[in-house]
């Protein structure tokens, strides 16, 4: 067989007769030398220095021999099949980052990865994935559970509302407003969607509860379904300026979601609500509104974090 690239090479010396067909034995013409120099330095230059190739990939791809060295970004859930170990050959290797889903690996016909039939690289992780010429192993490297920015802090001043869409990948969000002075005559509110934002859920499918402490007094209350997730209640607060912590758990899962919002309020009687309730839905979310119900934000900054599941 020719040997057309580095890993077809062999590591015993007197079967590398040819370079990409070019023989190399001491019989052949002495212009093959000079032209297997040359097509070596290609090689090299191809299979060593110059192989470690990014590629992007949003659904099923099968690994072949030319992506040796390369790191594939799968930015959905996918199967990434592999080309028979033989094929491939010892020493053959690639990167898989999941990156917006599982990705399933799965070796040919009966070869197997780490001892198993397939192997899952689980949203967030990476695997590197090693050929040893008749079956695959690989070394995970899980990602960490840790909040990551959504974008960058937003300014709030002269704005209605501030939409996040492509949070299919979330399964907690956690915003964090800066002190914001509250609109006297409106709510701060959320909203979901499942369209990725091309529409925002307004039905009464909202619910929540709340306990406010005032000074030393501490009240609560259930409220009735509604067509938002309520983050602050102006109708007493009106003017007032708080920060607030909120926190939306199932967000792209199929079932409901809960959320929790605590806010600090500063006027002159100082005052805590906790706010808690959740979003009926059972299609999962993926686009998030902060918005109120009337007015406009006169000020304030919101930043929201994701944590991936």
């Amino acid at each position: 067989m020719a040997k057309t690239n580095f890993l077809s090479w062999s590591q015993t010396a007197a079967n590398n007769t040819d370079i990409d067909g070019i023989g190399i034995l001491g019989s052949n013409a002495v212009k093959n030398f000079d032209d297997a120099l040359r097509t070596l330095m290609a090689q090299l230059r191809r299979d060593i220095d110059g192989k470690v190739v990014y590629t992007a990939k949003s659904g099923n791809y099968t690994l072949v021999a030319d992506d040796n060295n390369g790191v594939f970004r799968f930015t959905a859930a996918a199967t990434a099949s592999l080309t028979a170990a033989a094929t491939l050959a010892t020493d053959w290797h690639a990167t898989i980052i999941a990156d917006g889903g599982d990705v399933t690996i799965d070796p040919n016909a009966s070869e197997t990865i780490n001892g198993a039939t397939t192997l899952i690289v689980k949203n967030g992780s990476t695997a590197e994935v090693i050929c040893n010429g008749s079956n695959f192993f690989t070394s995970l490297r899980t990602q960490p559970l840790s909040w990551e920015p959504v974008g960058s802090q937003v300014t709030l001043a002269g704005q209605t509302s501030v939409s996040w869409t492509n949070l299919d990948v979330y399964r907690h969000l956690r915003l964090t407003l800066g002190y914001i002075p509250s609109p006297g005559s409106g709510n701060v509110l959320l909203r979901v969607s499942t369209d990725n934002g091309s529409s925002y859920i307004s039905t009464s499918t909202y619910s929540s509860a709340s306990l406010v402490q005032t000074g030393a007094t501490v009240t609560g209350a259930a409220g009735a379904a509604s067509t938002a997730m309520i983050v602050s209640s102006t109708g007493s607060d009106a003017n007032t300026g708080f920060l607030s912590t909120i926190d939306i758990s199932n967000f792209n899962k199929n079932a409901g979601a809960s959320y929790k919002a605590i806010s600090e309020y500063s006027n002159t009687n100082p005052r805590i609500d906790f706010i808690y309730g959740g979003h009926s839905g059972t299609t999962a979310r993926n686009a998030l509104q902060l918005l109120v119900s009337s007015g406009n934000f006169t000020s304030g900054l919101v930043l929201l974090e994701g944590l991936r599941g």
